[in-house]
């Protein structure tokens, strides 16, 4: 008897990167990276998307018969060729490495012109993450001090504005940015809000002069105190490749 996958994302990823990949106007080569055990694969499959391709730091791990999974490693050169790829999903990988950048810009060499980059990732810059971060220094989701002792798999939080910048810098267009879910724990701390305006606006008026001569400055503090990044469990991103 065959062992189901087991989800290993945040409740809601899921669905909400297999809408992003069924909005996405052009048909052709998926890649689920890293695929985990399969569980994302599993329902991608169920929904239609065979032509799809897995792969995994560690492979050995994948549970389902096809599509065969290969090695790769995010944090160095990713097997395929450049424009190998329609649409390419990171769901929760951003986190699990040390070198970003070069995850963003392999997942840039193997999409087409046009194809899209789905990304799942902890949200730790949310309100109580904040908060947190602010009494003890940790933030959500990495809220002790990593395993010196044996190590662990999830080491690195990414906050909204740097993984913006390194998809602008890498030949990104940022096309969706919202969240999995709000949870209630979120959503009660809604009225704290009101005692950090003071502080917003502050920085809003000292960052007056260089919004005009640099406009994306508007869109990050738009990004930073929207809906989804303040309240969202995880932040679910869609990428389009430049040409």
């Amino acid at each position: 008897m065959t062992t189901a996958p087991r989800r290993s994302s945040a409740r809601g990823n899921y669905a909400k990167l297999i809408a992003l990949l069924k909005a996405h106007p052009r048909r052709g080569l998926v890649l689920d990276c890293p695929c985990g055990q399969g569980a994302l694969a599993q329902l991608l499959l169920a929904e239609g998307f065979s032509d799809l391709e897995v792969a995994d730091y560690t492979p050995e791990l994948y549970l389902l018969p096809a599509p065969k999974p290969l090695r790769a490693d995010l944090n160095g050169p990713l097997p395929w060729p450049d424009g190998h790829f329609e649409v390419a999903i990171c769901c929760d990988g951003m986190s699990d490495i040390g070198f970003q950048r070069n995850a963003v810009a392999e997942f840039h060499r193997i999409l087409r012109p046009g194809g899209a980059l789905l990304i799942s990732l902890p949200n730790v810059l949310n309100f109580r993450s904040r908060l947190r971060f602010l009494f003890t220094g940790f933030m959500n989701k990495f809220r002790r001090p990593l395993d010196e002792l044996h190590g662990q798999s999830t080491t690195r939080p990414v906050p909204w504005w740097e993984l913006r910048y390194m998809l602008v810098r890498e030949g990104f267009e940022i096309t969706t940015l919202t969240c999995n879910r709000v949870k209630v724990a979120e959503a009660l701390m809604a009225p704290l809000l009101l005692f950090t305006l003071p502080a917003l606006l502050w920085s809003l008026f000292r960052g007056r002069g260089r919004r005009d001569e640099a406009p994306y400055w508007n869109e990050v503090h738009r990004d930073l105190n929207s809906l989804p990044v303040l309240f969202g469990e995880s932040l679910i991103i869609g990428a389009r490749r430049k040409s």
